[in-house]
């Protein structure tokens, strides 16, 4: 995951930790994994939800593990209450 992230704070050119999807298909090329053609078009698909031609971090993440269970979202939501 943090190869990930970096992958993303690093090849974001404007730092909003979205990338389009050449940058997004380049940075897993940059850490060796190869996506074919077809692939990369159905991820897309299902990584950009808003259509806005790019792929954010956190919608990236939310794919990979999921929503957060009962236990993560109260974790985080008295985080949030303590920081505010």
């Amino acid at each position: 995951m943090r190869s990930l992230s970096r992958s993303f704070n690093t090849t974001g050119a404007d730092g909003s930790r979205s990338v389009d999807a050449g940058e997004f298909f380049a940075g897993l090329a940059d850490l060796g994994v190869d996506v074919s053609s077809q692939l990369q078009s159905a991820v897309c698909a299902g990584l950009d939800a808003s259509n806005s031609g790019s792929i954010n971090y956190d919608d990236f993440l939310v794919l990979l593990r999921g929503a957060p269970n009962p236990v993560r979202r109260a974790a985080v939501e008295n985080a949030f209450q303590v920081l505010s």
